[in-house]
């Protein structure tokens, strides 16, 4: 290679790579921030030790609906949201576990915007 290219060179790979690398979201670190915060913003009973990303759920199939499909599904349902997880661009589980030993479901829709906790979490403001 010419000695002349090499720098040019150089800096477009680095360019490249640089937008490469700006174009990738941690969506799981961001679920797991936004239900730690909306926990603690809500004042709900408990005080969260650590948070643990479970799963992106994807809209259910033609199929019946897994495990993870199903928790979310009756946890916005329970909280008077849309169960269709199709009309979501992202839903996320976050699995928070509280400093007395208990774990709280979370489901974080579209990157943090909505936050839903389950029923009996709700009823300990």
């Amino acid at each position: 290679m010419n000695r002349g290219y090499r720098l040019p060179a150089l800096v477009v790979l680095l360019l490249a790579t640089a937008i490469v690398l700006a174009g990738c979201t941690n969506y799981e670190a961001i679920a797991e921030e936004s239900a730690q915060e909306t926990f603690e913003q809500r004042g709900l009973s408990g005080e969260v030790e650590s948070s643990f990303h479970k799963d992106k759920v994807d809209p259910v199939g033609d199929g019946e609906p897994d495990n993870h499909q199903m928790m979310a599904m009756v946890i916005l349902s329970q909280a008077g949201h849309d169960s269709d997880l199709s009309s979501y661009d992202r839903v996320d589980l976050v699995e928070l576990e509280l400093t007395n030993g208990e774990t709280v479901m979370t489901v974080v829709i579209d990157e943090g915007d909505l936050v839903v906790f389950p029923q009996n979490v709700e009823a300990t403001k």
